[in-house]
């Protein structure tokens, strides 16, 4: 079984990438790390327990010690993985451009291969989880936050994804590490609770209008290339 950052990860483990705010260039003293990754349960028992409950629940494994340290190590089976991919969940696509930690020749043909993953409704998630956690903010709700108080961690989740989402409206690639973009010092002041509420609101609202404009014009193609994926998925499932 591979140990990795101190943790005895899935041995069909085929990638594994850092997450979270390390990853985004956010982080701060007090920041776990965070980490995702993509393994593949074999195929004898995946065919064995692929439609019982129990098989369901082999689909993902979490690790939330390494080196007595707490982290956050979330794998999930391959299957699982193109399912949420194919939808694009945020963190899921995250995997395929966040910085890696560990891969295998099956890993690294994943994110080779990426872009098959993209099409214009990746784009839909990334606005839904954005209007959902502003829409939980304003009723008093709780999410990264308690009880509706503001939270500049509840902001910055806001910030970040508007800025992917136009990113990948415009270039086709996802963005991870906001070092790499203009908006970065701005995510920093909000993390950093620099903007109040109204403030940081505002600057997340135009980031909204940015991304909105770019999805117009996205650069995405209107589907994915589900024949490609489809048969890297068996190849990677064969391997075991």
């Amino acid at each position: 079984m591979p140990t990795v950052v101190g943790i005895d990860i899935p041995p069909t483990t085929i990638l594994m990438t850092l997450g979270g705010s390390h990853a985004y260039g956010l982080a701060t003293d007090l920041s776990d790390k965070d980490y995702l990754g993509v393994f593949v349960v074999p195929l004898e028992r995946f065919i064995n327990q692929a439609y019982t409950t129990a098989g369901r629940k082999q689909e993902t494994v979490r690790f939330e010690v390494a080196k007595g340290e707490p982290v956050d190590a979330t794998f999930h089976d391959i299957n699982k993985f193109v399912r949420l991919a194919l939808n694009g969940n945020p963190g899921i696509l995250e995997i395929m451009w966040a910085p890696s930690v560990y891969s295998v020749p099956l890993g690294k043909k994943l994110r080779n291969k990426r872009q098959d993953f993209l099409h214009k409704a990746s784009l839909c998630p990334f606005f839904g989880y954005y209007r959902a956690q502003k829409h939980r903010l304003e009723a008093g709700m709780s999410l990264h936050t308690t009880g509706g108080k503001w939270n500049p961690k509840f902001a910055t989740h806001m910030a970040r994804l508007m800025i992917q989402a136009r990113h990948l409206a415009e270039t086709g690639e996802l963005v991870v590490d906001l070092h790499q973009t203009k908006e970065y010092s701005l995510v920093v002041d909000i993390r950093a609770g620099v903007l109040n509420q109204g403030a940081a609101l505002a600057e997340i609202d135009r980031l909204e209008r940015l991304a909105s404009e770019a999805e117009k014009q996205s650069c995405l193609p209107d589907e994915p290339n589900l024949d490609s994926i489809y048969h890297d998925l068996f190849d990677c499932r064969m391997s075991f």
